[in-house]
């Protein structure tokens, strides 16, 4: 495929022209069904997953634009349905048949006018030169204020050009919350004593001290139905980029990580499917360490204080060896370079990701008479997770909380602006080393220094594939 790629490149870039001149604000041409923003034509667009959010903003488009028609391709139509099987014991996993199909889509030009990347190879997409800046198009449309944006985002997902190759549309992140119990009884301050969060030495450090003190256990879990790489989504960013194409697992620091994890306790095996982290509730005060909830904006409306857990402390950022904060983004929309629709797709995702009247949305999706302001059902407008426009989570939290709602924002908007880099999100590339670690974690085939350089190894061959 990769190959296929690089010889599509030559003939791409013969048909873009000059790829030095800027994109122009979109000038649709008037038609008979057009309104007065002149917008007409069909858009195209392919995701993986089917999304209820990427569905509701394509019909509201219509609405505004009824000279367009967006039609939407899912390669799994039931978000349930997750695996296809072909033969026996033979299966194929969603994303695998989605990344196919999309890299020869691109390459051959036969690619929709908008695609989903997300666990995608996108940043290898981009270096062929398959999809547009985006922040060409940012900076060329008057009508696109990018400060109103969550600008540390998009900064984080640049190429090594300094490029944007997409567009999030939301996101989401994982605080660390430690067992308020097991911390209280060792008489330990954490926001006092890690004010910019903590990293895995810090909470391996007092997993040993609540060992040491006899407020955990030998039946303590380090994390509740996790396994022993529960923390690879954020240290996987700093010993592969994703964004310039480069890895360090060769390095001493990756080999003591691998190490550290490797003698902590959990209840699964590397390669076994974990649970959610979160339901604390439902545990024993002498059963976990720590969890990682992912931040969910529907939830924010029976957290209180912001983010709380029950049992927990406050949450932590996670800060990684080198003080990075991750997030995941939720659609990472991307227009194919070349295409005969690219105006189009471009003011489709400008009005995806804009700030909107959402009394008027939670008014068309909210149950009637429901005491909360939030609509019945929030994935309609993004998910389960945070708006990139910042203005846009500042009125939410404004409508969801009332008077307690600037609080609310003020809290979030402090933990968002630390984020700075993108989740470690290529699925075939990650399962890859997943099944090397499984050698050294699970049956210690091999040594810590040896599946680190066996992670290093298969690393650079996908990335210079």
């Amino acid at each position: 495929l990769w190959v296929l790629l690089d010889d599509m490149k030559e003939t791409l870039e013969e048909a873009q022209g000059d790829s030095s001149a800027a994109p122009e604000a979109s000038s649709q041409p008037q038609g008979e069904e057009a309104d007065e923003s002149g917008l007409t034509g069909e858009l195209k667009i392919s995701a993986a997953l089917r999304s209820s959010a990427l569905d509701h903003w394509a019909d509201r488009f219509m609405e505004e634009h009824p000279g367009v028609k967006v039609s939407v391709e899912y390669t799994v139509d039931n978000p349930e349905n997750l695996i296809q099987t072909t033969g026996p014991n033979t299966a194929i996993d969603w994303y695998q048949v989605y990344v196919e199909r999309i890299a020869v889509d691109l390459a051959s030009g036969e690619a929709a006018d908008i695609v989903d990347l997300d666990l995608t190879p996108i940043y290898r997409f981009a270096a062929s030169g398959l999809l547009e800046d985006l922040y060409q198009w940012m900076d060329n449309d008057p009508q696109f204020d990018k400060d109103e944006y969550y600008t540390n985002l998009f900064q984080a997902v640049e190429t090594r050009e300094g490029e944007l190759p997409f567009l999030p549309f939301a996101f989401t992140f994982s605080p660390i919350y430690l067992n308020q119990i097991m911390i209280s009884k060792m008489g330990v301050d954490v926001e006092e004593e890690y004010p910019d969060g903590l990293g895995w030495r810090d909470l391996v450090d007092l997993f040993q001290k609540a060992l040491e003190t006899g407020v955990a256990d030998e039946k303590t879990m380090f994390a509740k139905n996790q396994n022993k790489r529960v923390l690879d989504g954020y240290e996987l960013t700093d010993f592969i980029s994703l964004n310039t194409l480069e890895a360090s697992f060769d390095s001493p620091e990756w080999t003591e990580y691998l190490e550290a994890a490797d003698q902590l306790p959990f209840e699964r095996l590397s390669r076994q499917s974990v649970g959610t982290s979160y339901n604390v509730t439902n545990y024993g005060v002498r059963d976990y360490f720590f969890s990682s909830v992912p931040v969910l904006f529907s939830h924010l409306n029976y957290w209180s204080p912001i983010f709380a857990v029950p049992n927990s402390t406050m949450p932590l950022q996670y800060r990684t060896e080198k003080g990075n904060y991750v997030f995941d983004t939720i659609g990472c929309y991307a227009i194919p370079a070349g295409g005969d629709n690219v105006e189009l797709a471009w003011e489709f995702l400008k009005f995806l990701v804009e700030h909107k009247d959402y009394e008027e949305e939670m008014s068309k999706t909210s149950t009637e008479g429901q005491e909360n302001p939030l609509p019945s059902d929030y994935s309609k407008l993004y998910g389960s997770s945070i708006p990139v426009n910042r203005n846009a989570l500042e009125e939410l939290c404004q409508l969801m909380f009332g008077k307690s709602g600037p609080t609310v924002f003020e809290r979030a908007d402090e933990m968002i602006w630390e984020l700075n880099v993108l989740s470690f999100s290529d699925a075939n590339l990650g399962d890859s080393l997943a099944e090397i670690q499984s050698e050294f974690y699970d049956s210690h085939l091999i040594t810590a220094e040896e599946c680190a350089q066996q992670m290093q190894e298969r690393a650079e061959i996908y990335l210079k594939e």
